[in-house]
């Protein structure tokens, strides 16, 4: 139980660890498109940003596989 309970904490604490980093990658590529590659034009950054995240979306989505319907 014991070693059971440690997977589950240490597992929480290391997906939340991903999670604030993952979030700071974003945060510092819209910043970097932001100020040095399309600093006249912001919506050119929203749109590659949401370009990227919507393809990888579709693609995540795309490898699903249906699951069957149980009796």
């Amino acid at each position: 139980v014991t070693i059971a309970g440690r997977f589950v904490a240490f597992g929480f604490l290391l997906f939340l660890a991903a999670v604030v980093v993952v979030i700071a990658l974003l945060i510092g590529v819209v910043r970097l498109l932001d100020v040095y590659a399309f600093s006249a034009h912001r919506w050119v950054t929203y749109f590659v940003v949401g370009s990227v995240l919507v393809s990888g979306g579709l693609y995540v989505w795309g490898r699903t596989r249906p699951t069957t319907a149980k009796k």
